[in-house]
């Protein structure tokens, strides 16, 4: 089991050190959004946490490998669901921002501190027992990879908001 992890480590350290755009399609972003939501659904109501969509309808599409955008989003919703142990519900938003189209994921948990909200993005980084600190660096690495932003608004028993833009093109 600890080679299995290893290994997944590894894996995670080499992709997050060198990035591939991979194949760029035109994606909407709300299809690629609820494929994985419906993925997750079942693993996090088990965890007692509810999935709510909020999409906005007729969003411009955006450029970006889609199989990449899905991980983000798998990635920030198990975050989500870590951060409700005793569960929740994360909110899935989108919405056009002038030149922008915007993602948030919006969990209910405990929050974080101003100096763990400074640190998430930094590889090896993490607050979890079993973390590696490689998960939210890995977004961010995919989402500036097609000029796109992560951001994060947190606050100690507030829960958080991960933000991520996309310009239209």
């Amino acid at each position: 089991e600890e080679c299995k992890r290893a290994k997944d480590i590894i894996y995670r350290l080499l992709t997050f050190s060198r990035p591939s755009k991979g194949e760029i399609n035109k994606i909407d972003v709300n299809n690629c959004i609820d494929s994985v939501l419906n993925l997750m659904e079942h693993q996090m109501s088990l965890s007692n946490v509810q999935l709510k969509r909020v999409f906005a309808q007729g969003l411009p599409l955006i450029f970006a490998n889609e199989k990449q955008l899905q991980e983000v989003f798998m990635n920030l919703l198990n975050n989500a669901r870590d951060a409700m142990p005793e569960g929740g519900t994360v909110t899935v938003t989108t919405s056009r921002e002038k030149d922008h189209v915007r993602m948030d994921v919006a969990d209910m948990g405990y929050g974080m501190t101003e100096e763990v909200k400074n640190n998430i993005f930094i590889p090896f980084f993490t607050t979890k027992e079993k973390g590696t600190g490689l998960g939210l660096p890995f977004c961010q690495g995919i989402i500036q990879a097609y000029d796109g932003q992560l951001r994060c608004e947190s606050a100690p028993g507030k829960g958080t908001i991960i933000t991520i833009s996309f310009p239209i093109r």
